[in-house]
């Protein structure tokens, strides 16, 4: 007699990747020869990129705006007849814009700027003339306020200054960092509010360490130390949410190799730095992104021999995650370059440099715990360079690179 065998099915269900992106194909976006492209986007999707260009005679820094999916044509924002560099941008809801630059004013390198509200308003000066300052960055609220910060030197050592734009106008520089020692590499980020933090890295005699200043009230409150154990630190980068909250990272030498490092900022105070690389290699330019419910990703580049890679963490508002290597790794291949964005569902975009024989741009999306694929987004046949990245609440994300001094940019939906 035939019997019934009685089979137990189990069903294993995995977590799904709910977030990707269609990508569309690079358009140009420059005329004249370009690079150091800079990119922000508000929560409509609008958004700006600013680039260094040459106009035959000197560099000079332009813009695109990109409103109702459209890119419009360059415009020129600095002056013409001395070179301009590193241009920085920030960008608003209500459209508007600041972006910044250094240059040179026929002694000196200065920082300028200029404010878009539906134009480009003329260039201003931000740092006091009479010596050179150089790494401008900007940070801007929902009211239209800004924050700009750079390096300056003092006639001994550079200094961390920042200047707030606030009512049309922009304040006279304030020093946030000590006077007697150099410091570098300044990095800001603005909340809703008008709060902002300011992070830069300062030799203190024997070494450089990481600190920090918090502008509320109008007021910049004394620098604190974030982290000074290793030997040396560089490259940090802040972002802050809409609840005022703030995430930094950095790099730094433990002596055997180069680590990253993490630190938050709630409530007026700063956590205690951690590590989040995993251990053995070389783990450099850590870049993070931040949501309102205070999650986070951070990618950065891992040295595992004999292959430049990137790799990411994931912060699920309690703990890190283990790092994972988020880039393709076939012997030979040189990554570079990694930038993230993050929105308010808590998914992201990276983006990076990686060849084996191009240096191709390339992307991968995170969401719900899971990395995508890799995808290459430029075309192959030339190198590209300085990938940004801006990923929008809606989901849409805008990428702009440099590919044989051509800005060009791809929209990813």
């Amino acid at each position: 007699m035939l019997k019934k065998l009685g089979i137990v099915f189990c069903v294993l269900i995995l977590p799904v990747h709910a977030f990707a992106l269609t990508w569309g194909t690079p358009s140009d976006l420059s005329v004249d020869e370009a690079c150091e492209p800079a990119l922000a986007m508000n929560d409509f999707d609008n958004a700006i990129v600013v680039w260094t260009a040459y106009d035959g005679s000197n560099n000079v820094t332009q813009a695109s705006v990109y409103l109702s999916a459209m890119w419009g044509a360059p415009d020129t924002l600095s002056a013409a007849g001395n070179s301009a560099f590193q241009p920085q941008v920030a960008m608003n809801d209500g459209d508007d814009a600041i972006a910044v630059w250094y240059r040179y004013n026929g002694s000196h390198y200065i920082v300028q700027a200029a404010v878009y509200s539906s134009s480009w308003g003329a260039a201003n000066n931000l740092s006091t003339a009479g010596q050179h300052a150089l790494e401008p960055q900007i940070a801007m609220n929902s009211s239209g306020d800004g924050m700009g910060v750079w390096k300056r030197f003092d006639g001994s050592n550079y200094i961390i200054q920042a200047s707030l734009y606030s009512s049309g106008m922009w304040n006279s520089p304030v020093n946030l960092s000590s006077a007697g020692q150099d410091a570098m590499n300044p990095s800001v980020a603005m909340d809703s509010l008008g709060n902002a933090l300011a992070i830069w890295v300062q030799y203190n005699g024997t070494k450089w360490i990481v600190l920090s200043s918090y502008f509320s009230s109008g007021m910049w409150a004394a620098p604190v130390t974030l982290a000074s154990t290793e030997v040396n630190y560089n490259i940090p980068h802040i972002v802050m949410n809409d609840s005022g909250d703030g995430r930094a990272v950095w790099f730094g030498f433990d002596g055997s190799t180069n680590i990253v490092e993490t630190a938050s900022f709630s409530s007026g105070s700063w956590t205690a730095a951690e590590k989040i690389s995993g251990g053995g290699q070389d783990a450099l330019l850590p870049h993070v992104g931040l949501s309102d419910s205070d999650k986070a990703v951070v990618v950065w580049l891992k040295l595992i021999i004999p292959n430049w890679t990137i790799e990411a963490a994931t912060f699920n508002g309690t703990i890190w995650s283990a790092t994972e290597t988020i880039s393709d790794n076939p012997l030979g291949f040189r990554d570079r370059m990694s930038q993230i964005s993050m929105n308010n569902s808590d998914n992201a975009v990276a983006v990076w440099t990686g060849k084996p024989t191009d240096y191709l741009t390339k992307s991968a999306t995170y969401s719900a715990g899971i990395w995508g694929a890799e995808e290459s987004l430029s075309a192959s046949g030339q190198n590209t360079f300085s990938p940004q990245v801006v990923l929008g609440d809606s989901g849409e994300a805008l990428v702009v690179w440099e590919r044989n001094l051509v800005i060009q940019a791809c929209r990813g939906t």
